[in-house]
């Protein structure tokens, strides 16, 4: 969604539909191939364990979140920084019996881990919109 003050102001405000931007990382598939790219433990048979502990951790996860009433993780206006990815990578090492290395301010590393045919159409619609406006202020110049 775009907001426009009024027809002569030329800012216009870009606006999430999601609640955080966690929300357009946070998927199964993300979390599974983030925990088999993860650099932890080496080799294929151990990027398979890491990902079965990390599918166990997000049921365990989804589960309570659902347990307290706080909705399904996948959702658009679930609060998932705190209240699903936090908890989860706090699990999945703990399971691994790792100290934790995804901590909230790292959560941006999930984004090269969202499959192509995952990413929501909405992202590139914000990023073609930065673009836009990037390309105009070069064309103006220096003033």
């Amino acid at each position: 969604m775009s907001i426009r003050r009024s027809d002569s102001d030329p800012l216009v405000q870009l606006v999430w539909s999601r609640r955080e931007i966690e929300n357009y990382l946070c998927s199964r598939a993300t979390l599974t191939a983030y925990a088999g790219a993860s650099e932890p433990l080496p080799g294929p048979l151990e990027a398979y364990s890491r990902q079965q502990v990390m599918r166990e951790s997000i049921e365990q996860i989804s589960s309570a979140m659902d347990t307290l009433g706080r909705g399904s993780p996948w959702s658009s206006g679930a609060k998932v920084s705190d209240d699903f990815l936090t908890p989860l990578f706090v699990s999945y090492f703990q399971r691994l019996g790792l100290p934790n290395l995804m901590h909230k301010s790292n959560f941006h590393q999930l984004a090269k881990y969202v499959p192509e045919d995952e990413i929501d159409p909405e992202v590139t619609q914000k990023l073609d919109s930065i673009v836009e406006v990037a390309e105009g202020a070069r064309s103006i110049g220096p003033t």
